[in-house]
């Protein structure tokens, strides 16, 4: 079954995997997609024995089967990936499934030709509310650690995740600067010469081999199975009139990553929020627009930012006089004080 828009590379998995089995492959709308009902009676009705999921669908879809005390009885695999998800989700979802039915946990990106490495196993060793390991890698990849200074790092210590291997693209068209930095070829040791594939997340070996996948390095991060740079929200925040000051930040509100950006214009009243909400949505994907948006009557100097500083989603929308809702996201009108 396919649930991922056919531009997104997951699809070309999808499809792969049909082709190579002789299976056919349920193309699923949007819409569907997103009914989460409709979706598990669509699994059911056709039989489904084969599926990728974002962590997020799959969160969805595992609450409405235990709240109407149903399982995924059909299926013979089922993969998560594009996400980080909890080893509690992990455990819960294994229920969900047959005895011999295999899930996985998936790792890669688009420019080593979608995944590189799964994990699949047992997690009773890991605290429920650790990240699911990413594992080790497919036969035909090769996945290393590096320290800043390009050299390999052992068991237990964190380094730059870059993937070698016959996944690995010959890089961007057009784009010889970030070809240079992302793409290159590295003397892993003496006698070993490999091009490599810098990703840019950050991860660490455990003592059982798996690879556990921790932050990343840029201000890059996974929203929706997608991966996104913050600074390019601050910077279409930056180009609506008025707008002198931006900060956009992720923060887990219901085990969900979540978006939030602050900005102060020169007069609030002046930038109502239909023109925040149109401006956004005119400039930047959907998955980029933000889930909440925070504006500040002052704003702190951004060297002294900090996470515990800016006001608080939950509280915000509680505290403050001034509401305003969006068709996708929330304005809040906030009096910040500096220390």
């Amino acid at each position: 079954m396919q649930l991922a828009n056919p531009s997104f590379d997951v699809f070309y998995g999808d499809l792969s995997r049909a082709l190579c089995t002789g299976k056919h492959l349920l193309l699923c709308t949007k819409n569907l997609v997103l009914n989460i009902p409709a979706l598990y009676q669509h699994i059911q009705e056709q039989q489904v024995d084969c599926a990728e999921f974002v962590p997020s669908v799959i969160r969805n879809l595992m609450l409405y089967l235990k709240q109407h005390d149903k399982s995924l009885s059909t299926f013979k695999r089922l993969i998560v990936g594009s996400e980080q998800w909890q080893v509690s989700e992990y455990q819960a979802l294994a229920t969900l499934l047959p005895a011999n039915a295999r899930l996985i946990n998936s790792y890669g990106t688009s420019e080593t030709s979608i995944d590189s490495c799964f994990f699949e196993g047992n997690c009773k060793q890991l605290s429920p509310s650790a990240i699911v390991p990413i594992g080790k890698p497919f036969n035909n990849s090769q996945i290393y650690l590096l320290d800043p200074h390009g050299h390999l790092v052992p068991k237990n210590v964190i380094g730059e995740i870059v993937i070698s291997g016959d996944g690995v693209s010959q890089g961007y068209i057009n784009n010889k600067a970030s070809n240079q930095q992302q793409f290159i070829n590295h003397t892993l040791t003496k006698d070993l010469e490999k091009l490599i594939y810098k990703t840019g997340d950050l991860g660490k070996w455990d003592n059982n081999g798996d690879l556990h996948i921790l932050t990343r390095i840029d201000k890059q991060i996974k929203i929706r199975g997608h991966r996104v740079e913050l600074g390019e929200i601050e910077a279409a925040l930056a180009k609506i009139p008025n707008v002198i000051s931006t900060w956009v930040k992720v923060e887990k509100i219901a085990n969900h990553n979540q978006v939030i950006a602050y900005y102060q214009s020169e007069n609030i009243l002046e930038l109502p929020s239909d023109i925040v909400q149109t401006h956004l949505t005119n400039t930047l994907p959907t998955h980029m627009i933000p889930d909440h948006i925070i504006a500040l009557t002052q704003f702190p100097q951004l060297s002294r930012i900090k996470k515990m500083a800016m006001p608080q989603v939950i509280q915000a929308a509680f505290a403050n006089q001034i509401y305003l809702s969006l068709p996708t996201s929330q304005t809040f009108c906030i009096d910040f004080e500096l220390d």
